[in-house]
């Protein structure tokens, strides 16, 4: 079955879906611009048998037949039930909407006016009055609607301020339990142990940096002994007397040939 949500003073109307969520809240399904209405207020609930409203935490709930729905309750609502939600009236219906029904409910609301005057002459006298009476209501919920806008922005922003105090009153907790659980200090006796462990810091740094270079000079000499090791070990291996004799060898064979050489050059140049 298929439900609407029929706006009583103006007969604008919403179809209603299953999950369906109205609120202020520009995520909603359906969104309704009017202070007395929370971010997310309600959401309905279809099934083949029977329609659900389920308030979701509004400040203002809906009433339904003028009574007041519970906190985050559900309820089963039936065809022509009327919801106020916020300052809006309006009705459920099972049948689409139509300028019938806006007509109709024209005409039944001018007999219910006619039903407090004791002719149609009343009526006309006091047509003119409600009109002027009717603009200055009006005038005076424009009015209202400032303040009331003017007012909820003020509170907003104080109960921002109250959030922002409580963290800070909670963080002061925080911080107190903490220095609570170390030694107390005065003021004075903070700056002298922090001048003090400030000097220490400093002579303790410089006496790693020397160590540092220590540790950097010793490397580089054991670098040194490892290469002088490395030529010892290669001297050892030579013998000075066979490098000699090698030389003298090498040198009478050289002298031989150059006087090789030397003699053919002679042949050549005789023939």
């Amino acid at each position: 079955m298929t439900y609407y949500l029929i706006n009583i003073e103006n007969s604008d109307f919403i179809k209603i879906k299953d999950k369906l969520i109205l609120g202020r809240k520009s995520s909603c399904d359906i969104v309704l611009k009017e202070d007395l209405v929370s971010g997310r207020h309600y959401r309905f609930h279809v099934t083949e048998r029977f329609l659900m409203l389920e308030d979701l935490d509004a400040s203002n709930p809906v009433q339904v037949n003028n009574q007041e729905m519970g906190s985050k309750s559900r309820i089963r609502i039936n065809v022509k039930d009327k919801l106020k939600i916020g300052s809006t009236e309006f009705y459920l219906s099972d049948k689409e909407p139509s300028d019938e029904v806006t007509y109709k409910s024209m005409v039944l609301e001018k007999v219910k006016i006619h039903e407090t005057f004791d002719s149609d002459l009343d009526y006309e006298q006091h047509q003119s009055r409600w009109h002027e009476e009717v603009s200055k209501k009006k005038n005076e919920i424009v009015k209202i609607q400032k303040k009331l806008n003017k007012v909820t922005s003020s509170k907003d922003k104080m109960q921002n301020l109250k959030n922002q105090v409580a963290e800070l009153e909670t963080n002061i907790e925080k911080l107190q339990s903490r220095i609570g659980e170390t030694k107390n200090y005065s003021q004075e006796e903070l700056v002298e142990k922090i001048s003090l462990f400030s000097e220490k810091i400093k002579y303790y740094t410089e006496k790693r940096d020397q160590l540092f270079a220590i540790q950097t000079l010793a490397s580089e000499k054991e670098e040194l002994k490892a290469k002088k090791k490395s030529l010892m070990e290669k001297l050892g291996e030579l013998s000075e007397e066979d490098l000699d004799k090698q030389h003298h060898e090498l040198s009478k064979i050289y002298n031989t040939e150059v006087d090789a050489l030397s003699k053919l050059n002679e042949k050549l140049k005789k023939s």
